[in-house]
């Protein structure tokens, strides 16, 4: 804390300071190290497999943000696609999304993100811009903050070294070829246990594998899986609210696929099972704050409305079944348009209840879209989801004639 707010005459006196300290508190080697390409980090702890050096966590400094016109967190993104890049890296990223972790600072600032390599790089921010100095003599409470995040980091980059050794050792994964099926496209998560079947606790849990996304759009969250033992198609989606209760009723009534399972991403804490306040998400201000979860369905053999042409002439009377269920319920859906209303055999289901909840407590996200609302869309943004919402939003889907 006291070394970041030291005024250095030059970037290497900085960094002759912080990469000693760095590399205590990360429990390994941050030093440079060249990719041999036009980059060479300001510090890096890595693992050597074969020939390959495997950034672990790269570190990027400036005596302050923006020196010299440069972002320290886009360059350390671009440290680590250097090191992708090289040609004796490929037996690694033809089996793997290629984790790493980046610390990124200026002056007495520091930030944690992360990077995975799909089809593409993605970097994402883990924490905020941190002020690591010290300012007063009262600052246990925040040395305590800092130190639990490089406790984290540190324990992350051990973990990731021993996932990174599974990886090479595995001779299983067939190597990615684009374009194409790979494990390195999707989410880690691959197993759960069915709130149905799994009555008993234990460690009985149903493992699938990823079959394709439902979206070619980078935001997707949504996957079409399959149950290893089985032919049994599941629909995989993380979210970081959800509205079980309505989807649990409709389930009941025939009128939603079944909800295998709805918890945290370890597959085994069915939040409807355990704590759901703990494990759900508290409501701030129309705002969900809490863990992001995993929600298993079973898949329906059918077609949306939204790729119907003509749509059933009962199609209306059904999806109101469905929605005077959930008010009776006093429940409400929030999102009836198209995409969400499927049609299987003559039968209607309602899908994705992201924002179903119950009423006086179910509210709309932020930075909604104007795509067949009931108002506009900024007048709606984190305000409560109301019944006639859904009944407008049915009038919309379903125009009477």
């Amino acid at each position: 804390m006291v070394a970041s707010t030291n005024i250095y005459s030059s970037e290497d006196n900085a960094l002759t300071d912080l990469r000693q300290l760095l590399s205590k508190l990360l429990g390994g080697f941050l030093g440079p190290v060249p990719s041999t390409g036009a980059r060479i980090p300001d510090g890096i702890r890595f693992k050597l497999l074969g020939e390959a050096i495997v950034p672990l966590v790269c570190f990027e400094y400036k005596r302050a943000f923006g020196e010299g016109g440069y972002d320290p967190s886009i360059q350390a993104s671009y440290s680590v696609r250097e090191y992708l890049a090289l040609p004796r890296f490929k037996p690694i990223l033809g089996k793997c999304c290629c984790p790493s972790f980046l610390l990124a600072g200026g002056g007495p600032y520091l930030a944690v993100l992360g990077v995975v390599y799909t089809d593409r790089l993605i970097v994402q921010r883990l924490t905020n811009v941190i002020w690591v100095g010290e300012a007063t003599t009262h600052e246990d409470a925040r040395v305590r903050s800092i130190a639990r995040v490089f406790a984290s980091l540190r324990s992350a980059a051990t973990a990731l070294e021993k996932y990174y050794d599974k990886v090479w050792e595995d001779t299983t994964v067939p190597l990615y070829e684009s374009p194409g099926f790979h494990t390195r496209l999707f989410p880690y998560p691959t197993k759960f246990k069915d709130f149905y079947t799994s009555v008993t606790p234990g460690p009985e849990c149903t493992e699938f594998e990823y079959i394709d996304a439902f979206s070619a759009d980078p935001a997707n969250v949504t996957f079409l899986a399959k149950v290893k033992s089985s032919d049994q198609k599941l629909v995989i989606k993380f979210v970081d609210r959800y509205g079980a209760e309505a989807h649990e009723l409709l389930a009941r009534n025939g009128l939603a696929p079944r909800l295998m399972y709805c918890g945290l991403l370890d597959g085994t804490q069915d939040f409807r099972i355990t704590d759901g306040h703990s494990q759900g998400s508290a409501k701030v201000c129309g705002l969900h704050v809490g863990p992001m979860r995993m929600v298993v369905m079973d898949f329906i053999e059918g077609k949306s409305v939204e790729k119907m042409s003509p749509v059933p002439s009962d199609a209306r009377e059904k999806t109101l079944k469905a929605i005077k269920k959930l008010h009776d319920a006093q429940l409400v859906f929030g999102d009836l348009r198209a995409p969400n209303v499927m049609i299987s055999e003559g039968k209607v289901f309602l899908i994705d209840f992201d924002w179903a909840g119950r009423v006086g407590q179910a509210r709309y996200p932020r930075n909604l879209s104007s795509v067949n609302r009931p108002a506009k869309a900024e007048d709606l943004d984190m305000m409560p989801i109301l019944m006639d919402h859904d009944l407008t939003m049915l009038d919309k889907l379903f125009p009477k004639h």
